[in-house]
């Protein structure tokens, strides 16, 4: 199952997503919600020798108040449990500070409930137009429980001409004040962090037209088939390659032709090439099964990629880098 909404997971929201498992709710209040339980943590001991008797064990599990039972793996004494309610009430208070429209757009749990999620939609400036693109944005809050990541506050576009959904957070840009993406370490002071996070959504959301800016910066860059193609083949083909294989220029070909013809795509400028590579890392099922290409393209090493090539996009040192990569790579090739 590529949404990953397991038996203990469920998924609310305003409108049916494509899985067709939504629970539609025009209002979305968190007492009603799927994330309404909360997270008890359980000393686990190990069973000694004959008599019975047990010890402490190092880790403590993670333990669901509604059903009683665990999520993922068990957890250090040093992991810091944030709970689904503080997740929700820190975004909502932040939002209400920001003194923005904004209605909750979707709720809930995958994985077996070890990630947990609350999108918002803001409906003040939630659209923006780069050319013929339009680019519609959300707030949200993520957050796991079983020790695998941080709680994070990031802004993401849903480019409606090829239904993808991009994340971008502060290492795409270089200057520190463009971030548009922060979190908050699951320790014992969690909460305290939790508070401090909700000054930042305003800068946040704030920043969002500064990407739109920089995406219309990359459709005022005009590239041609040859520029276009030896950049394709030195950002898709590792650097370390003393030439390309046949599965890495067919690779090539594949995001050549969506710069061409793509969706909203006409082949002539780098913000083709954005949305090419864009398109190809959310949607392309690189041999994998459709549930893992779904977690590679929004948390893993295909997020990862378009972040990339948003920052060689926007960068001209990198961008002719590459170029010179991929034009040597084509001549031994």
């Amino acid at each position: 199952m590529a949404h990953k909404i397991e038996n203990r997971d469920a998924q609310m929201g305003t409108f049916q997503a494509w899985h067709g498992l939504t629970d539609v709710q025009q209002e979305i209040t968190f007492e009603k919600s799927p994330l309404n339980w909360e997270l008890e943590r359980r000393p686990l001991f190990l069973s000694t020798a004959l008599d019975g008797s047990s010890v402490k064990f190092h880790q403590d599990a993670i333990v669901c108040s509604d059903d009683g039972l665990p999520i993922g793996n068990a957890v250090k004494g040093s992991y810091g449990i944030i709970q689904n309610k503080q997740l929700f009430d820190t975004l909502i208070s932040g939002l209400e500070d920001c003194n923005v429209k904004f209605k909750v757009a979707s709720i809930g749990s995958v994985c077996d409930r070890t990630k947990v999620f609350i999108s918002i939609e803001l409906n003040e400036g939630k659209t923006f137009m780069v050319g013929n693109r339009q680019f519609d944005f959300y707030l949200n809050a993520i957050s796991t429980h079983d020790g695998s990541g941080k709680a994070m506050f990031l802004d993401s576009s849903i480019c409606t001409v090829c239904a993808n959904t991009f994340s971008f957070n502060v290492n795409a840009f270089s200057k520190k004040n463009q971030g548009i993406k922060f979190s908050v370490k699951h320790t014992k002071n969690s909460q305290v962090s939790l508070i401090n996070v909700a000054s930042g959504i305003e800068d946040l959301i704030s920043n969002r037209a500064l990407f739109c800016a920089e995406l219309a910066e990359l459709g005022h860059k005009s590239v041609n088939d040859s520029i276009a193609e030896q950049f394709l083949t030195g950002f898709i083909v590792p650097e370390t390659a003393k030439d390309f294989s046949t599965r890495s220029g067919n690779k090539v070909e594949e995001v050549f032709n969506l710069f061409k013809t793509g969706a909203g795509n006409s082949g002539e400028n780098r913000l083709d090439l954005f949305s090419a590579l864009t398109d190809y890392y959310t949607h392309s099922n690189t041999g994998k099964n459709i549930q893992a290409q779904f977690v590679s393209s929004e948390f893993g090493p295909s997020s990862k990629m378009k972040g990339r090539a948003f920052s060689a996009l926007t960068s001209p040192g990198e961008f002719d880098r590459i170029v010179r990569l991929g034009s040597q790579l084509a001549m031994i090739s």
